[in-house]
C-alpha cells in the first residue's frame, strides 16, 4: 500500500474522531437539492456538474472560498514561452492546475501563457487546499499527477513534494488492477492543513462523492515555505498521460478535459494544523535481472560498427541522473521536474547532427524485460533542454532483429535511428525517428544529449531504481545517408 493512502487511511481514521463540522457544513449537507451553478466545471456531464454546485454551497456556508480554475495542458510549442522545457518527455503532453490568485496572495507570473490569464504555478497559503474532482484519462500505457515546489527565493527548483499519484496509487472505484484506474471517477486534495482536508473531505461526502475514491495529497509544509508573499515558495502540479490506446480520445480529453479544479480558501487565514509528512515510496533494489543481457548488447553494438565502419560510440553507457525530489528541496538544487514514477538515465552533450547522418540508440527494452510498464529514449535540443523526438518501448520490438537476426536475446533489446532524414522503404524506416532542425527541433550546431526513462516498475508504486537496468549506448553514423 502506497505512502499516500496510508495518509489518507489515517486521516480518514482522525476524521471519524475528530469535532464535528461546523453548523453551516452539517446544515448545507442535507440540502443540496435546489442547488445551481457549475463553477469550473468543463466535463459537460449534467450529475457532475451537480457534485461541484453542491460542493461548492457546501464549502461557502462552512466558510470557504471556492474559485474555479482548469487543467490546462501545454504543446511542446508552449516552450517557446518558457525559459526551459526541463527535459520534457515528448511522448507525454502535460497538464497544469491554471488558478487564480486570490486577495493577498502574490500572483507568480513566470508560467502564464497565451491565453491563459491564471498561472500554472502558483503560492498557495499552508490553510489553502486544491482540488481535482472528475475523470481520469482514457486508456494508455501511463498516466501521473505529481505535486512540486517549482522556485524558491527566485530560484527554479522544480522538484517533487510526495509520491506520483499513478494507476497504481490512485484511488478511483475500479478492480484494483493498473489498466482499471483509466477512465474513473476520482478526486484528489492538494493541502497542507488537517482542518481543511478535514473539511473538504466532509464536503466531498455531502456532495455525493464516495470517499472510496478520495485521495489526498498532503503537502509538506515542514519542507517548504508556504503562504502569499513574494518571499515564499512557489507550487505546482504536473499532469502527465502517455501514449494512449487511441490518440482521439485522449486529443478530446485534452480539449475538453472533464475535470474540476477549485482553489479552495478559509474566508479568514487560521493558524496552520500541518498534515504528517508523507514517506517516499522505496524501489525495488534486488540486483539487476537485466545484466545477463550486456554481451547481447555488446554483440548488438558490433554489429552496427559491421554495418555502419563509420559507427563510433560517443558516450560512455548512459549515467543514472540522480533526481529526487526531497534531495533536491534539501539541497536547493534544480531537479528538472523530477517524477518518482521514473528513472532516468543521461548522456553526456554529443556531438551536432549533421546533414547525412544518424544517432542510433541500442539500449534493452525495459518493457519486454519487465522492470518498466513502459520505457523510452528521447533527443533534446540543449538550450532550453527541450524533448524533440523520441522512441517508446512498444514500437521496439524486431528492431534489434534487424543488426542481429539470430541473437536469442534480440527481442529483448532494441536499435533506433535518430537522423535528419530517415529511409523509406526497408526494415530500418519503421525504426528511424526524423529529427527536425527547425523549432521545436535541433539545430544543426546543436549538441544534443539523449535521455531514457523506464515508468513504473510492475506490481510497484513507483519506476524502476536504475541501478536495476542495463543503461543504452550511443553511436554516431556519419554515413548513415550513403
Amino acid at each position: 500500500m502506497s505512502a499516500s493512502i496510508l495518509v489518507l487511511l489515517a486521516a480518514l481514521g482522525c476524521a471519524e474522531h475528530s469535532s464535528s463540522p461546523s453548523g453551516a457544513l452539517a446544515t448545507a449537507q442535507s440540502d443540496t437539492a435546489s442547488l445551481s451553478g457549475t463553477p469550473g466545471d468543463t466535463s459537460g456531464d449534467p450529475e457532475h456538474a451537480a457534485e461541484v454546485a453542491a460542493l461548492t454551497t457546501l464549502l461557502e456556508e462552512a466558510g470557504y472560498d471556492v474559485a474555479p480554475g482548469e487543467l490546462f495542458f501545454l504543446d511542446i510549442e508552449d516552450c517557446e514561452h518558457l525559459q526551459s522545457c526541463y527535459g520534457n518527455n515528448p511522448a507525454s503532453p502535460y497538464g497544469m492546475y491554471a488558478l487564480p490568485v486570490p486577495e493577498g496572495v502574490e500572483p507568480f507570473d513566470g508560467f502564464v501563457f497565451p491565453g491563459n490569464p491564471n498561472s500554472t504555478m502558483w503560492r498557495l497559503r499552508p490553510d489553502e487546499a486544491v482540488l481535482l474532482l472528475g475523470r481520469t484519462p482514457p486508456p494508455a500505457e501511463y498516466f501521473g499527477l505529481t505535486s512540486y515546489v517549482y522556485s524558491r527565493d527566485g530560484k527554479d527548483i522544480f522538484a517533487s513534494l510526495n509520491n506520483s499519484l499513478n494507476p497504481v496509487t490512485l484511488r478511483v472505484d475500479s478492480d484494483g488492477s493498473y489498466a482499471g484506474a483509466f477512465d474513473q471517477e476520482t478526486a484528489i486534495v492538494h493541502t497542507a492543513d488537517a482542518n481543511t482536508w478535514r473539511d473538504v473531505l466532509m464536503a466531498l461526502g455531502g456532495a455525493g462523492v464516495s470517499p472510496d475514491i478520495v485521495n489526498l495529497d498532503p503537502l509538506p509544509s515542514e519542507l517548504i515555505t508556504m503562504g502569499g508573499a513574494p518571499s515564499d515558495d512557489v507550487l505546482g502540479v504536473l499532469f502527465r498521460v502517455a501514449l494512449p490506446e487511441d490518440p482521439a480520445a485522449l486529443a478530446a480529453y485534452r480539449e475538453q478535459p472533464p475535470v474540476t479544479i477549485l482553489r479552495i480558501t478559509p474566508h479568514t487565514e487560521r493558524e496552520h494544523d500541518p498534515l504528517p509528512v508523507s514517506e517516499i515510496a522505496e524501489r525495488d533494489t534486488d540486483a539487476s535481472i537485466e545484466a545477463p543481457l550486456e554481451p547481447a548488447l555488446e554483440a548488438l553494438e558490433d554489429a552496427a560498427k559491421e554495418a555502419w565502419p563509420s559507427a563510433r560510440r560517443v558516450n560512455a553507457p548512459s549515467t543514472s541522473a540522480p533526481v529526487f525530489g526531497r534531495t533536491c528541496i534539501r539541497l536547493n538544487h534544480r531537479c528538472f521536474g523530477d517524477n518518482p514514477d521514473t528513472s532516468y538515465a543521461l548522456t553526456p552533450s554529443l556531438r551536432s547532427l549533421g546533414e547525412g547522418e544518424a544517432y542510433l540508440v541500442l539500449g534493452v527494452n525495459h518493457q519486454a524485460t519487465g522492470t518498466a510498464t513502459y520505457s523510452n529514449v528521447s533527443i533534446y535540443e540543449p538550450d532550453k533542454f527541450i524533448g524533440v523526438k523520441n522512441a517508446a518501448s512498444p514500437d521496439m520490438p524486431g528492431t534489434a532483429q534487424i543488426l542481429l537476426p539470430e541473437h536469442p536475446d534480440a527481442d529483448l533489446l532494441f536499435a533506433w535511428w535518430f537522423a535528419r532524414e530517415c529511409p523509406t522503404e526497408g526494415p530500418i524506416a519503421d525504426a528511424c525517428t526524423e529529427v527536425p532542425v527547425e523549432f521545436p527541433g535541433l539545430g544543426l550546431d546543436s549538441h544534443p544529449v539523449f535521455l531514457s526513462r523506464g515508468y513504473m516498475e510492475p506490481g510497484e508504486p513507483s519506476g524502476p531504481k536504475t541501478s536495476r537496468l542495463v543503461l543504452p549506448v550511443v553511436l554516431k553514423i556519419e554515413d548513415f545517408g550513403e
